[in-house]
């Protein structure tokens, strides 16, 4: 074009045709003036070519267009962006078409090459990338499905109105049928729609119909409509409005694409837009202004039309008296004034947490309704300020708009889906005017990609299938209804963070792995009578159930039913019980009673028979076992527990009933040594699980503080593998063995060259020698090679090289030089045990003790034994002489001493009596071992001698064995001032008497039994008030107040001082804060290194070697503090 009309203007102006000779001003111009007009009158029209250009991009018609190529399809390819393919037939030929230009609008033309332009075919325009407008011809016949898929910039179609076949109104083109009405729903390009009806008459509506109406709420489809493709896929459909009824649809359903239609949208049945009249709102919204219909499931729509239905208006639904059940949209903000008054029938309403206004008398004269489903808060239901009839519940945060039925199951009603974001969550009964029986199909979470904390189920609900719950860690806590009859396999399966649930009374059926691993699952749980059957791993791994209670009728538990549940103490068994699977209390090591319905003698005849296995099962087949008789032939009655702490505390024996525990004591402490226990036939007390069966004796036993021992080759080690080697000892230490046999070499290190001295490095031995105590680590590099012939070849070459390291790790000692026994002369009584101590020179720990050959002797061992870490027992009267020597010193020097025993029955004490703590044993109550916290509790002060007292059942202190000398008390202190306590509860406070051998006795008083009583330091808190309780011994007295209240009230902080030193055997009663100061809690006292320093269980504190550790003390109610304690020597 621009071409062309630059040879037009400019050829009269050189040429010398016809035009110019009529013009002979022309062929008087000078040529340059000639050649200046030329250029600008070309100029001119290459500008004007280049505008042309611009207005075919913005649009193109298909008239006279210019063919450029032809594809190997056939397709016929023009300048105008437009592909034409031919389709011959017997009679007519005729072109489809394709556009894949540029332009913002086209008009496709009707005829090609002579032909009529009839067919569009699938995504004609998805290679044009700036579409907005296009316009069909009056020739367009056919259009095939999807022929607009993927048009995103398109804004609007027109079609030529002499076209019989195709219409485009208000922003949707429609196929029409022979009586011109519309049929087929083609395209819809008002992309920003949120409501859509579908008109009368249509039959279908087209795969990708409303693809690019992604905010598209809500849809009418009429009841002409006989087949949907997947036009929704892409729109946020959540209401889906059938002028058909249920049957109807589901008779059809094989013509609907379920799977992205309607997966997740509400269905509603039988639904007339004409029954209702709305009117325009300023937002243009519509109001409903009435309604003229008579269905008793009423789904009021959430658009009409295209507009969004955001307002009830006053009387909209007043006096229709065929509604029962009413479910408003979330897309309503407003219920005007006597909405639904006087709808006499209405049982049930669903008020979505958008509604912000509630008219007066909304719901007047509404005599059956029952239940409101509100989706937001108690708070926010509060604010709208409802009136209601009297007796109607409102049951929050229960949105129904946010769970999805199971549309493709015909059988059942079942939720499937839930879409919404809650934290406390109520699932319920009443969907899409449908009662649901279950939750989930068996194949599908509900809550996947939710994070629920509390759910609970309405009533109604049956079964919960298959995983409906599965993998859902953030639930806490689940409330079933009682008619829940049936929980699936796996349905709550891995929900690590559920704490509680409660089995509902009508349970029937368990599925295997229902609860497997729930392992923040709390507390007890009871099981309902018609539950007969407990499956496979159903409870496995359950590790925080403390309490099982299974009712009568219960027949089998399977195979690691509760397998795995460690904190599990208490079982009761129906004697109905006639099967128990392998393993099914595996596990479960804190199972202390088991209560079962029979007899005894039914439970051996049980446990004996092929219906019990006993493999795995050893926790349940050890608890203790209560009957409804005591027929098994084992003794009854109670038995009696003495500790033996050898001389190191005075324990009082305890009186135990028959398959109880026994009340763990006081930790008895040995200078230099750490305990480890109590034991009886050589095995370790678990006074958590063990039971008593009959008399029995508890042993204490310790361990030293550095711990020694050998290992394969006889050489003496501490804890961390270093092996203990004398000071000044030279020895020889050889290498490791080298990989290969070729060019071998050896390197020797030492990390500290001061503790440690080494000979001539590069062979393969080397002499070392000790210079100081402490810990060092001797490495050996060995090196070598290895050559050989490699495969075809026939020289040796170097094939490999080995490089290893060998470390040897030593304690330098410094051996025993000297010795001292601390005691001269003892005299005991027998059957009396005695610790004899040394002093010991240069070094004194149980490194030097150990590889210096300290050893205990004793003249006669009939009348007094020693053991060989120095405890002596007297046996029977005499007098022998006890030796402590050294056997392997250097350079032949050992050390040693003696110290004579004599054993009488009249005898005294010669010395000192070891430190007896707190033994005041055989009674337990919530609160034993644990200290009260109070603003004054603890004194603060240190004091070498002081100890826990030690006191019978008549509040007399124990006297220690072995003296008969008067002993006066010099001091006594409680561990607190004043206590806080809550009426029926029972708290022990502690008691220090100074010096730890005083021989008098303690005595406890109350100001007033009727307030609180006291026994052996329990005080029990009779009733509400004031009182002050007394702890004497000899002239000596210590008192403390205590108030006790109603309720417990929890402490906000507790204090501790930051930093205490302190010196090794000393102890200090840690002084606490608690605010408020009348709180209740208890306190719980720990230790961070009890090697270093240990607390009791009021707060008192003995150093036991030098070092640093740290105090912390909890209240029951979980605040904390902590000190940090400094020992030196």
């Amino acid at each position: 074009m621009p071409k062309c009309l630059l040879i037009t203007v400019c050829m009269p102006i050189y040429s010398g045709g016809k035009s110019m000779k009529e013009k002979p001003i022309y062929r008087k111009l000078p040529f340059i003036f000639k050649f200046l007009l030329c250029l600008a009158l070309g100029t001119a029209a290459f500008l004007l070519a280049g505008q042309h250009t611009k207005a075919l991009a913005a649009q193109v018609s298909g008239e006279e267009d210019q063919i450029l190529d032809k594809d190997e399809f056939g397709g016929i390819h023009t300048a105008n962006g437009f592909v034409y393919y031919l389709h011959k037939d017997v009679y007519i030929s005729t072109y489809s078409v394709r556009y894949e230009g540029t332009a913002e609008s086209i008009v496709i033309p009707a005829t090609f090459q002579g032909l009529e332009v009839k067919s569009l075919f699938s995504e004609a325009f998805s290679d044009a990338p700036n579409l907005k407008s296009v316009t069909l011809p009056k020739s367009m016949s056919d259009i095939d499905t999807g022929a607009f898929n993927d048009c995103k910039t398109l804004e609007e179609i027109l079609v030529d109105e002499n076209n019989p076949f195709y219409t485009a109104q208000e922003g949707v083109l429609y196929g029409l049928g022979d009586d011109g009405v519309k049929r087929r729903l083609i395209f819809c390009y008002m992309k920003n729609i949120k409501a859509f009806s579908v008109p009368e008459g249509v039959e279908l509506i087209d795969s990708y119909a409303f693809q690019e109406c992604k905010d598209l709420q809500s849809v009418y489809i009429p009841i002409s409509v006989q087949k949907i493709g997947s036009a929704f896929s892409s729109a946020n459909l959540q209401n889906v409005y059938y002028g058909a009824g249920r049957e109807e649809m589901e008779n059809m359903k094989e013509h609907y694409d379920f799977s992205t239609t309607v997966e997740k949208a509400h269905l509603h049945f039988n639904f007339d837009p004409d029954d209702y009249e709305i009117s325009l709102l300023s937002d243009q919204t519509a109001e409903i202004s009435s309604w003229g219909g008579t269905d008793g499931e009423l789904s009021i729509p959430a658009g009409l039309g295209d507009k969004i239905v955001s307002s009830i208006g006053t009387g909209a639904f007043s006096g229709c008296r065929s509604i029962v059940h009413a479910d408003i949209p979330d897309s309503v903000v407003r219920i005007g004034d006597r909405a639904f008054e006087g709808c006499s029938a209405l049982e049930r309403v669903v008020v979505p947490a958008e509604v912000t206004s509630v008219g007066t008398g909304a719901f007047n004269r509404c005599a059956a309704l029952t239940e409101i489903y509100y989706a937001g808060s108690k708070a926010q239901w509060n604010e709208l300020s409802v009136q209601l009839p009297d007796g109607v519940k409102v049951i929050y945060n229960c949105n129904p708009h946010d769970f999805f039925p199971d549309h493709a199951s015909e059988s059942e009603t079942r939720i499937l889906h839930y879409i919404g974001d809650g934290a406390d969550i109520v699932v319920p009964s009443w969907l899409d005017g449908r009662k649901m029986t279950a939750i989930g199909d068996g194949y599908t979470e509900l809550f996947a990609g939710s994070s629920p904390r509390r759910v609970e189920i309405l009533d109604g609900i049956t079964r919960i299938n298959r995983i409906a719950f599965s993998g859902c860690e953030s639930i806490q806590e689940v409330s079933l209804p009682d008619t829940c009859v049936e929980i699936g396999e796996e349905a709550f399966a891995s929900c690590a963070n559920l704490e509680k649930i409660t089995l509902p009374s009508g349970l029937e059926k368990i599925g295997e792995k229902a609860f497997y691993q729930c392992e923040s699952l709390a507390g007890k749980l009871s099981f309902p009578e018609k539950l007969t059957y407990i499956p496979a791993s159903a409870f496995e791994d359950c590790e925080k159930l403390n309490g099982v209670t299974l009712a009568e009728n219960l027949r089998e538990i399977n195979t690691y039913a509760f397998s795995g549940c460690k904190n599990l103490t208490s079982l009761s068994l129906p004697k109905s019980l006639n099967y128990v699977g392998v393993s099914a209390f595996w596990g479960c090591s804190s199972l202390k009673d088991v209560y079962y319905s029979g007899t005894g003698k039914e439970w051996k005849n049980f446990t004996n028979s092929g219906s019990f296995a006993k493999a795995g099962n050893d926790c349940l087949l050890n608890a203790g076992f209560h009957y409804t008789e005591e027929d098994l032939g084992v003794p009854s009655g109670s038995f009696t527990v003495t500790f033996n702490a050898w001389g190191m505390a005075n324990i009082p024996p305890q009186t135990i009933l028959q398959f109880s525990h026994v009340e763990k004591p006081e930790d008895p402490v040995r200078p230099g040594y750490i305990f480890i226990g109590w034991y009886h036939g050589g095995e370790l007390w678990d006074f958590e699980f063990d039971r008593i069966r009959g008399d029995m004796t508890l042993e204490a036993k310790w361990a030293n503080q550095e711990e020694v021992r050998q290992n394969a080759k006889g050489d003496y080690i501490d804890a961390e593998g270093f092996v203990l080697i004398p000071l000044g000892k030279e020895l020889i230490v050889n290498g490791g063995a080298p990989a290969y046999s070729s060019n071998i070499t050896y390197n020797w290190n030492i990390d500290k060259s001061a503790i440690m001295q080494m000979g001539q490095n590069g062979n393969m031995s080397i002499p070392v020698k000790g210079l100081a105590e402490g810990q060092c680590t001797l490495t050996c590099t060995v090196r070598s090679e290895l050559y050989q012939v490699p495969p075809y070849g026939t020289e040796l070459i170097l094939w490999d090289v080995d490089t290893s390291v060998y470390p040897y790790k030593y304690r330098i000692v410094s051996l025993i030089e000297s010795l001292k026994m601390d005691e001269k002369s003892i005299t005991m009584k027998p059957g009396a045990y005695y610790p004899l101590t040394i002093t010991a020179a240069p070094s004194d720990n149980n490194y030097a003790r150990t590889l210096s050959g300290l050893t205990f002797t004793s003249s006669d061992s009939s009348i007094a034994a020693v053991s060989e870490d120095g405890i002596l027992e007297a046996r029977k009267n005499g007098t022998v002489t006890v030796t402590a020597f050294t056997r392997n010193g250097m350079n032949g020097i050992t050390g040693q001493d003696v110290c004579t025993v004599t054993v009488t029955d009249f005898g005294g004490n010669s010395g000192s009596t070891p430190s007896v703590p707190d033994s005041s044993g055989g009674e337990s109550d919530k609160n034993s071992g644990e200290a009260p916290p109070a603003s004054d509790s603890g004194n603060g002060e240190t004091n070498k001698d002081s100890s826990n007292s030690t006191s019978d059942k008549n509040g007399a202190e124990e006297k220690p064995s072995g003296g008969t000398k008067a002993i006066p008390a010099k001091k006594i202190a409680l561990s607190a001032k004043q206590i806080y306590m809550v009426k029926g509860k029972s708290i022990r406070v502690g008691v220090y008497v100074s010096p730890s051998n005083a021989t008098d006795e303690i005595k406890w008083t109350t100001s007033d039994k009727k307030i609180a009583e006291v026994k052996n330091g329990k005080i029990t808190a009779k009733k509400t008030g004031k009182v002050s309780i007394t702890a004497k011994a000899g002239k000596k007295k210590a008192s403390l107040k205590v108030n006790i209240v109603s309720k417990a009230k929890k402490a906000v902080k507790v204090t501790l001082k930051k930093k205490i030193s302190m010196k090794v055997k000393n102890s200090l009663l840690l002084k606490t804060s608690v605010s408020p100061k009348n709180a209740t809690d208890t306190l719980i006292w720990s230790s961070s290194n009890k090697k270093i320093a240990k607390v009791d269980k009021f707060g008192r504190v003995t150093a036991l070697k030098k070092g640093k550790a740290t105090i912390r003390v909890k209240t029951s109610g979980g605040k904390k503090a902590s000190c940090k304690i400094i020992i030196t020597k």
